[in-house]
């Protein structure tokens, strides 16, 4: 009677582990059909169990799946990875699936089962990574070879976190299927009250123990004093029991010590099950030492990325500023103040180009800019180009929240510079006072900048879409260049009003 109660009880055990497992079980006939999952599975699928148990596989419309389930009945073991619509759920995700067949003791074929699991977060993180490899590129061709070793970091990353995902739990009818499916999980699977009071061979293989020695032990009694993050090892595992105990499901990383005295870094998910009567953990853990290193190697390899771009700007910079100063120098040979004004305001142009990389320099964001800051900058900047020449113009700049690309931002700062000029030296006659006003702003889509004065105006025959001083001839051009559109209204001074998409 006592065996018999220790069979049931650990039937039930299994049976627990496989409703409880972290992820997604179904077990089928030698037809195709599906006997029984798991509610990881039907959470995946988006189905519910009832739609799903009964399902003939062998009948889906997904040729990939069909073919995964076909080899696994002919006794091979499949692995399949891609996005799969679910025909009961109605539900896209991205999954990864791994069949495998089931014999007898006589090595005859009745069945399969397949671990299944949701990469949906992973494959989204990859391509938020590529996104951020795309900039970088974009930034600055210079860096397209280190950038080319930071996609391989990644795809080794990618490979590494493939050959930590392991087939952890089989579903069997009765005590020897769940027993196999718990022994044979690549994952360490532990049942504890506070305390182990069973463990699989994974289990024994992470901590280097045999598994007397393993049961009966608390966690903290198999870690460091302390934790990566500083906290003691004994608080914060009766803090993560305590928790899950009271029904919370947990998953966080954690530094276990082995046997021989080595470190080894852990994922830890906890789950409460009922057994009998008591709450007891299932815990479930995950060597994760490779994808750590892993994602250490990506990160130094971004730190560097971004120092190089930093340096590459502050060079531009420092050569714009270089070609200003020679500009500077060359003028002071000059003469006839026609020729005087143009060394000026191409000292002028190239200044606001340097602007824009000294900003990216000091920002830290290094694929955008902020326009407030800037256009401040760039008024001081004319300001002392022009001198006591307009010491009689003051200046309104109202602008709010505009970021700009760097394709973006030199052109726009560009347009700024010779409307800003252009009202400098024509608006305001014979030291005639006068107001000149920035605008900058969102909306929706679109940015929005208006560039006024309260000056004299341009004489109604002047259209300044034709007009032949380059300065104008360079704001028409250069609105084409952001994808925009120029309005000039000519009432109570000169008001230009630029639009163009934000990206």
């Amino acid at each position: 009677m006592r065996e018999k109660n220790k069979f049931d009880e650990n039937g039930e055990r299994y049976r627990l582990i496989f409703r409880s497992a972290p992820l997604g079980i179904i077990h089928f006939d030698a037809v195709g059909v599906i006997t029984d999952c798991n509610d990881v599975f039907v959470n995946i699928i988006g189905s519910s169990r009832d739609a799903l148990v009964g399902l003939n596989m062998l009948g889906l419309p997904d040729e990939r799946i069909v073919g995964v389930v076909k080899k696994s009945l002919a006794g091979e073991t499949c692995i399949f990875e891609g996005d799969y619509h679910s025909v009961t759920g109605g539900r896209t995700s991205a999954v990864r699936l791994i069949f495998s067949p089931i014999k007898d003791p006589d090595e005859r074929l009745i069945g399969g089962f397949g671990i299944v699991e949701d990469i949906t977060e992973r494959v989204r993180a990859h391509e938020a990574l590529e996104v951020k490899n795309v900039q970088v590129e974009q930034a600055n061709e210079e860096l397209q070879a280190t950038l080319e070793e930071l996609e391989q970091a990644n795809e080794d990353l990618v490979s590494a976190r493939d050959e930590l995902i392991v087939a952890n739990e089989r579903l069997y009818e009765n005590e020897q299927k769940y027993h196999t499916l718990f022994e044979n999980s690549a994952d360490a699977i532990l049942l504890m009250d506070g305390r182990f009071i069973d463990c699989n061979n994974q289990a024994c293989r992470l901590y280097g123990i045999p598994r007397e020695e393993l049961i009966g032990r608390s966690p903290y009694e198999l870690s460091p004093e302390t934790q990566p993050d500083g906290r003691p090892s004994r608080e914060a595992a009766m803090e993560y029991v305590s928790k899950a105990l009271g029904g919370t499901p947990l998953r966080f990383q954690w530094r276990h010590l082995r046997g021989d005295g080595a470190h080894v870094d852990v994922e830890v998910s906890l789950a409460r099950v009922l057994v009998r009567g008591k709450n007891l953990l299932i815990a479930t853990v995950r060597d994760i030492t490779e994808r750590l290193e892993a994602e250490s190697r990506i990160s130094e390899s971004l730190a560097e990325k971004e120092i190089l771009l930093k340096e590459i700007h502050h060079r531009v910079k420092n050569n714009l500023q270089v070609i200003s100063s020679l500009l500077s120098l060359q003028s002071r040979f000059v003469r006839d103040p026609s020729d005087l004004a143009i060394f000026t305001e191409s000292q002028n142009r190239v200044r606001s180009m340097a602007l824009v990389h000294e900003k990216l320099y000091q920002s830290g964001d290094f694929t955008r800019i902020d326009f407030s800051g800037y256009i401040e900058s760039m008024v001081a900047e004319l300001r002392r180009s022009y001198g006591d020449a307009v010491g009689h113009v003051t200046f309104r700049i109202d602008v709010r929240d505009v970021r700009l690309a760097i394709e973006k931002a030199i052109p726009c700062g560009l347009i700024i510079t010779e409307l800003i000029s252009n009202a400098l030296k024509y608006a305001f006659p014979d030291g005639r006072k006068g107001e000149v006003r920035i605008a900058m702003h969102s909306e929706g889509p679109l940015t929005v900048l208006v560039v006024a004065d309260d000056g004299v105006g341009i004489p109604a025959d002047i259209d300044y879409r034709k007009a032949t001083t380059l300065g104008l001839q360079l704001v028409y051009s250069l609105t084409g260049q952001v994808g925009g559109i120029i309005e000039c209204r000519t009432v109570s001074g000169t008001a230009f009003r630029i639009e163009f998409p934000e990206k």
